[in-house]
């Protein structure tokens, strides 16, 4: 899953940096592709692939990359856009000369594209050299008049030359052009046949071409002399009627999410997506809506999840359990303080109950091992045999003493006696007696039945003496 929605997104991304230069909006069933060029819609390599016949594309394979070529001509293309342009080569004039002043190279390059006209914002009249004067002449669109201007510039010396790009008048000159120009023609001359200035500049060069695709330097003269063309823009557009007489007839070409707009330059409409959109407003799919949500550059949400494509645009949310416009230069998301006080409640009765049960759960154990201990003592003190004892005593009370002996209560100083014995099995030391203790209670439950028959057995009174002397080493013996 999360390999697809990288692959979407880079598929996402590519149409969005292509823009109106859109590779892959041809046709169906037809070829978009020659050489090194992408054929958008309306325009098309055969009849069933272009709008009309202004917008054909012959493909060259002569060559090697194939070259597409403007209509059946020799006009080399480079680019279209769905702006409304398209970029050409268009061929350098040169005028050069003998060492004596004698010509020895000159072209004079024409344009002939009626349909399309000669972008004034993008390109300019341009010449170079140090003896050198250019001019342009070229038809003005919705007029039979001739357009015609040029420029000069003039050196002596190739450190007058004024480097870093500057094109004023030394060396370079530049003029810009009109609107509505079309149908182009070059001229180059010398005053002086570069006579003077023939040791670093033999010749003379001019064009109109894409004011961004060249730069004047301390190299141009030479580097001119090895280049045959450069790029110059054409604006194209549909038909020759305004958006609002186009948009009523069946071959409007504007499809749906686009919008018709009039250039200003020339006649004809072009179309364009809509805000929110992307792709070919030509092609009879139309215009696509763009997910804004899956680029973070194109929406103002504080994250993906927290924003929902809408058609031509997005809006930004906050989950369940938060508050705010969900907005990175807004409120955000905050979350809300009911639930905090929630949450915060509930991890202190989880923390609690986990700290009950652990106390439980240790004292249960610490009191099992502790029952196992006195199992373990009463064991190996031998209490099963006192235990086995006492029971055979007990049960035989009645039978081993006379009826004046239980009368006398003898039975309540036999289980005194008992007790005695399991004192002396307890597991925990500090509550067995030591034998000196043990005699002293011996020696006293004896005092107290003096008037009982048995008192009248002799007493061993040198064992007694002996316990009693010696209990504290006993006791040692037994602790130990």
């Amino acid at each position: 899953m999360a390999l697809a929605n990288l692959l979407q997104l880079l598929i996402f991304s590519c149409l969005i940096v292509v823009g109106a230069s859109v590779a892959s909006q041809a046709l169906p069933d037809c070829s978009d592709k020659c050489g090194n060029l992408s054929i958008p819609y309306p325009f098309g390599m055969t009849p069933e692939c272009y709008l009309n016949e202004n917008f054909l594309i012959t493909c060259n394979y002569s060559t090697s990359p194939p070259q597409p070529q403007l209509m059946q001509s020799d006009i080399v293309v480079t680019d279209i856009t769905l702006e409304g342009q398209l970029e050409i080569l268009n061929y350098v004039a040169r005028d050069c000369y003998n060492a004596n002043g004698t010509r020895r190279d000159r072209n004079l390059p024409q344009l002939r594209a009626s349909m399309f006209t000669i972008s004034n914002v993008k390109n300019k009249l341009t010449a170079v050299g140090c003896d050198t004067k250019a001019n342009i002449w070229a038809e003005r669109e919705g007029s039979k008049s001739t357009y015609f201007t040029g420029c000069m510039s003039y050196c002596e010396k190739r450190d007058l030359l004024v480097l870093n790009g500057s094109c004023s008048g030394i060396g370079c000159c530049q003029v810009s052009i009109p609107s509505g120009v079309k149908n182009l023609n070059i001229s180059i001359t010398s005053y002086y046949n570069h006579t003077y200035v023939w040791d670093f500049n033999p010749c003379s060069y001019a064009f109109v071409a894409d004011e961004t695709k060249f730069t004047f330097n301390n190299k141009s003269f030479d580097e001119l002399a090895n280049i045959e063309s450069l790029p110059l823009v054409l604006d194209w557009a549909i038909g020759n009627e305004p958006c609002k007489v186009a948009e009523h007839k069946s071959d409007y070409a504007c499809k749906q999410n686009s919008t018709c707009l009039d250039p200003e330059n020339r006649p004809g409409y072009i179309c364009k997506c809509k805000d929110g959109y992307y792709g070919n407003p030509y092609h009879p799919n139309g215009c696509q809506d763009i997910n804004e949500c899956k680029n973070s550059s194109l929406h103002n949400c504080i994250s993906e999840r927290n924003c929902f494509n809408t058609p031509a645009n997005y809006t930004c949310f906050c989950s369940e359990g938060f508050h705010g416009d969900g907005r990175k230069n807004g409120t955000g998301c905050m979350r809300n303080e009911v639930n905090i006080i929630k949450i915060s409640i509930a991890f202190s009765l989880c923390v609690l109950v986990v700290i009950v049960g652990s106390s439980w759960l240790f004292f249960i154990n610490k009191k099992r091992k502790l029952l196992n201990m006195k199992k373990k003592f009463f064991r190996q003190n031998g209490g099963l045999l006192l235990q086995q004892e006492l029971h055979e005593r007990e049960a035989s009370t009645e039978t081993i003493l006379d009826e004046k002996v239980a009368n006398e209560r003898a039975v309540e100083q036999i289980k005194e006696v008992a007790k005695l014995a399991k004192r002396c099995l307890s597991i925990k030391g500090e509550e067995r007696p030591s034998m000196k203790e043990v005699a002293q209670e011996l020696e006293d439950l004896r005092k107290l039945t003096c008037q009982h028959p048995w008192a009248e057995v002799s007493v061993n009174i040198e064992e007694t003496q002996f316990l009693l002397g010696q209990a504290s080493s006993v006791s040692t013996y037994v602790s130990n």
